[in-house]
Order: structure tokens, then C-alpha cells, then sequence
């Protein structure tokens, strides 16, 4: 009786252990790779600093970015020439005349509208800066997602740790960046920020 009992177990036991090994055969080499359900506690770590300075879409954006930013540098120094002329042409027209007193008009409206342009380009130019900088890092947080959600990682923390805290600034500035601060220590292998670049060109360059 005891006997037939150790060889129930026994086969039962064969049975788990061949079950066990037509699941994972039933893998991909990558689900395989990837962590189980209750073993998922993956957390990464990426220097956003770091993919942004390696990404080949944010060079081509940036040199696009130069080439506007030379239209309206080029607009401005037209008309910069314009006023300039006219200062010019004031001089050697008899003051109090009714050629000087237009010419003076013309020069005080160039000068002004000189003003309002530099200030209106600075604008402009600071408005595409900031929707660069907010297009790439929506690009990045969602690389970053996709490349976590294929790997089996849960968390990806925006690394900080490599920023050094202020000494010199006020204390209430340094306890703001001391318990501002996300990531205190995290091992090499846990950064995917180079994995998130490559990806990120590879995508870029096949689009």
C-alpha cells in the first residue's frame, strides 16, 4: 500500500516537471527572458539628458530650428539697414523741413518696428525652443515606455543621480534638491538609456 502511494506521488511529481518544461518550450526567446509575474520588481533607470544629446532626430530638428532662426535674424538686419539709412539720410537734410520732418517720421517708425520685430523673433524662437524640447521628451517617455513594457520592466526613473547637490545655495534651495532628488543610487546594468537612443535612431532613421 505504501508502496503504491510513493509511485502516485512520484507520478505526479514527473508530471509537474514535464508540464513545467513544454511551458517554457512554448516560449518565445524573449518571454523567456522576461521576468514571470511574481517575480516582476525590474526597476531602470535613463538620463534623459543623456538620450536627448544622442538622438539623431534632435540634431536634424536643431539644424532646422538654426535655418529659421537665420530667416528671421536675416529679416531683422533688413530692416535694421532700412533704419540705419534713414538716421543717415536725416543728417543731411536741412532741420525743420518738410523732407526732414518726414524723413525723421519714417526713421522713428523704422526704429520702433525694428524694436517690436527683435522682440516678436525672440518670441517665436523661444516658443519653437520649448516645442522641440516638450516633442522630444513625449518621444522619449514613450520609447522608454514601449522598450520597458518589452522587457519586463515595471518602473523607469528619470536618473538624477549623476546631478551634484548646490553647497552654495541658500539651505532652503539644497533641501529642495536633497528631497527633490529621485534616484540615490542605482547599479550600471539598471540604465536603459542607451538601449532607448539606439531604438529611438533605428525608428527615426526607418520612418
Amino acid at each position: 500500500m505504501r508502496n503504491n502511494q510513493t509511485w502516485r506521488w512520484a507520478l505526479v511529481a514527473c508530471g509537474g516537471l514535464i508540464g513545467v518544461g513544454l511551458l517554457n518550450l512554448s516560449l518565445t526567446p524573449a518571454e523567456a527572458r522576461r521576468p514571470a509575474a511574481a517575480d516582476k520588481c525590474c526597476v531602470a533607470t535613463l538620463d534623459l539628458n543623456g538620450v536627448l544629446g544622442t538622438l539623431d532626430e534632435r540634431e536634424v530638428r536643431e539644424k532646422e530650428l538654426q535655418a529659421y532662426i537665420q530667416t528671421l535674424q536675416s529679416k531683422l538686419d533688413d530692416l535694421k539697414k532700412q533704419a540705419q539709412q534713414a538716421q543717415e539720410d536725416l543728417k543731411i537734410l536741412p532741420e525743420r523741413t518738410r523732407d526732414w520732418k518726414a524723413k525723421r517720421e519714417e526713421a522713428i517708425r523704422l526704429a520702433m518696428r525694428l524694436e517690436g520685430e527683435d522682440k516678436l523673433s525672440k518670441a517665436l524662437v523661444e516658443d519653437e525652443r520649448k516645442k522641440l524640447s516638450l516633442d522630444l521628451f513625449t518621444k522619449i517617455k514613450d520609447a522608454a515606455a514601449r522598450f520597458a513594457q518589452r522587457e519586463g520592466y515595471l518602473v523607469v526613473f528619470s536618473n538624477d543621480s549623476g546631478v551634484e547637490i548646490p553647497i552654495e545655495a541658500p539651505e532652503q534651495q539644497v533641501q529642495a534638491a536633497m528631497v527633490g532628488r529621485r534616484v540615490l543610487y542605482r547599479a550600471d546594468g539598471a540604465d536603459i538609456s542607451q538601449a532607448v537612443s539606439q531604438m529611438m535612431n533605428t525608428e527615426f532613421k526607418a520612418r
